[in-house]
């Protein structure tokens, strides 16, 4: 049977439709293909832009099945077929399912312990796993899953979804998260498996005399994003690629249920995902020629008219985003593989200065603040406003307008022997009002704190009330908020110039505007 697809409705999400594949037998049992990647890159002629198919084909055997309130107890073995496209796993892939995004059309497989979710149609609740035990050696599309102890009941409806979570018992409500994401060398792909989140619609359960049985057709709720990145220095190390953009989706919900089931942002999601590189303390290398190709499972989302930024971080030193850059957005559809390229600029160190008050870390490394606010210049003495994790300075400040990129703005703007001063450090900068030496004094326009022949001065806030105050953003989110919306930030008041001056550290919506101060945090043998 002909496959057509559909482009869905749906504004929120961007899936593909499918018509039903049947598969005849175990042996006949194919899956269809899936596209080359639609990409941007001149170099992309031998992968010219196609569509995934979105439907896999997996022959699966099982004793029994699902609990619920329409199962039954009949002892006859219950087997169930699904289909996908075979695919041979690399030999030290550890993740549940593998992805292979560089054949064309790319590929899928199982591998021996994978867990497949099915849910119980109707009213019921029923979830078990079924595990794979075998997977034909000879066609990696075919595989044996089997359930723990329970069985089809003919003329049921049955869902399914990769992978299993015992926690998802709500097949309304099943939470998807691309947190975690690893990948340990240029141009390798066995990471994706472990978040290609696939769903069945429901199939009915048969009895076809022998056993009971029912075929499910996977397809995929997210797309293969490979990300080609050039203007790096040739071998060397990298820890971590971030990725942000307005309505890009990190966490999330699927409603399998639904009749067009697409991932939703969740009330937590925030929208970058950070890409680990290289194994934990090595990093990943750039190629010869100073590329990198990135691999990563995303939620379908219409990133058209939206700019993605991408950070990259080196291993070492300071440990901040040394090359940046940003690219334009595409529709991203489910079952799709996208592609992206980019080539990462530099970040220009420019000069700037920092002065020593003689304070210190608990570490015991010394706290080197910068002379002036990010964004200081001749028209902006006071420095410039930034929304928490923005790279822009901007005038307005509202959840509407809030990026969150999540970057260090000061590493991103200055280079990576300068960042964001962390809470502790702006607290060290507070407590030093107490110490003997340290002379704090209200100025016409700023806070100023003379330590020896030292001195920093710290503007005050633009727009704050009619008394000027200072209002600065730390480095930190606010503790224990696992929605990420909340940040720490360092306050300087004084009623008059006859009151003490009041420091606080409190927590604010990170879409609020407030300045910023610079830490150095290079090498001082420089």
């Amino acid at each position: 049977m002909k496959r057509k697809d559909y482009l869905s409705p749906v504004t929120e999400c961007f899936t593909t439709q499918s018509e039903p594949m049947m598969a005849q037998s175990v042996i006949e049992g194919k899956g269809e293909d899936f596209g080359s990647f639609d990409d941007d890159s001149p170099t992309s002629a031998q992968n010219p832009s196609s569509m995934w198919g979105t439907l896999l084909l997996l022959f699966v055997l099982v004793l029994s099945s699902c609990a619920g309130d329409e199962l039954s107890d009949d002892p006859r073995p219950t087997p169930v077929e699904v289909c996908t496209t075979a695919f041979t796993p690399e030999e030290e892939a550890v993740v549940r399912s593998t992805v292979d995004p560089t054949a064309s059309p790319v590929a899928f497989s199982w591998q021996a312990g994978d867990q497949l979710a099915v849910y119980a149609g109707g009213d019921a609740s029923g979830l078990t796993n079924f595990d794979c035990v075998q997977v034909d050696g000879e066609d990696p599309s075919l595989a044996q899953f089997r359930p723990n102890g329970f069985n089809l009941n003919a003329g049921a409806s049955y869902y399914a979804f990769y992978p299993y979570n015992a926690a998802s018992t709500d097949k309304t409500s099943i939470d998807i998260s691309y947190a975690g994401i690893r990948q340990t060398a240029d141009g390798t792909y066995d990471h994706l498996g472990a978040c290609d989140y696939q769903y069945s619609v429901p199939t009915e359960a048969l009895d076809g005399g022998e056993s009971t049985h029912t075929r499910f057709y996977l397809k995929h709720a997210g797309c293969v994003v490979r990300l080609r990145i050039s203007g790096l220095p040739a071998g060397h190390s990298f820890s971590n690629l971030h990725i942000s953009s307005p309505k890009l989706i990190s966490s999330g919900t699927l409603d399998i249920s639904a009749d067009e089931p697409c991932i939703k942002a969740a009330g937590s999601n925030l929208p970058a995902l950070d890409i680990a590189l290289g194994t934990d303390g090595e990093g990943m290398k750039s190629s010869a020629d100073g590329t990198l190709t990135i691999y990563t499972m995303m939620a379908p989302t219409d990133l058209k008219d939206q700019d993605i930024f991408l950070d990259l971080r080196s291993m070492g030193g300071s440990d901040l985003s040394a090359y940046s850059t940003s690219c334009a957005g595409k529709t991203q559809m489910a079952g799709r593989a996208h592609g992206y390229s980019a080539k990462m600029n530099p970040i220009d160190p420019q000069e700037h200065h920092y002065v020593d008050l003689d304070l210190y870390r608990d570490d015991g490394t010394k706290i080197l603040f910068a002379t002036e606010l990010l964004g200081t210049d001749t028209e902006h003495p006071h420095g410039l406003l930034y929304a928490w994790g923005e790279r822009e300075a901007k005038s307005v400040f509202n959840p509407e307008n809030y990026l969150y990129t999540q970057t260090d703005p000061v590493a991103a703007a200055w280079g990576p022997d300068w960042r964001m001063a962390t809470k502790a450090e702006l607290q060290k900068l507070a407590e030093s009002e107490q110490k003997t030496g340290y002379t704090w004094t209200l100025e016409d326009d700023a806070f100023s704190v003379v330590h020896n022949t030292a001195t920093l001065r710290i503007p005050f806030t633009p727009g704050t009330a009619s008394w000027p105050e200072v209002y600065l953003w730390s480095s930190n989110l606010q503790e224990l908020d696992r929605s990420g919306r909340h940040a720490q930030y360092f306050s300087i008041k004084q009623k008059s110039k006859y009151d003490d001056m009041e420091f606080s550290i409190s927590n604010i919506e990170t879409y609020n505007g407030y300045g910023i101060l610079p830490v150095y945090v290079g090498n001082l043998a420089n």
